[in-house]
């Protein structure tokens, strides 16, 4: 197995493990994406936004990519 082959495997059993563990996961639910970029990482931005919740009204997300993260419930 080339090394390009076992990174491809790792990152995509990381993906597969961030999304078992993602509370969000039910919001991408029968939505199609090509790509993940989010998985891994709703648990920290959850985290990092977590005091602005009650004080912020709206948000400017800029570059979403195809939107995935744009779905997250603030």
């Amino acid at each position: 197995m080339s090394e390009s082959s076992r990174q491809a495997q790792l990152r995509a059993r990381v993906v597969e493990l961030a999304r078992a563990q993602d509370p969000y996961a039910h919001i991408y639910a029968g939505k199609e994406f090509r790509r993940d970029y989010v998985a891994g990482r709703t648990m920290e931005w959850s985290a990092l936004f977590e005091d602005m919740r009650d004080t912020t009204t709206g948000v400017l997300e800029i570059g979403s990519k195809e939107g995935r993260s744009a779905l997250m419930p603030n």
